[in-house]
């Protein structure tokens, strides 16, 4: 069985991992005692940016990503 992304998957990789690193937060800029505050915001920069619920239709803001996408986007983030 072959595991290694096809060329489309390779390129949504690279577009998830570019975003990730530009836009996630880094753990020390992360203040601990308002987690959950750090965690909301970051769902609204995914959601802002199209990033959240990838498999939802584009329609409603989402990517309308495959199972695969979606799998790939979470090892990278």
């Amino acid at each position: 069985m072959d595991f290694d992304d096809t060329p489309a998957e390779a390129a949504f990789r690279m577009e998830a991992s570019a975003w990730l690193a530009q836009h996630a937060p880094k753990h020390e800029q992360t203040d601990v005692t308002d987690s959950f505050a750090a965690a909301k915001a970051w769902q609204l920069e995914k959601y802002q940016q199209g990033w959240a619920c990838l498999r939802w239709p584009k329609e409603y803001g989402c990517r309308g990503a495959s199972v695969v996408e979606s799998a790939i986007f979470a090892e990278e983030e």
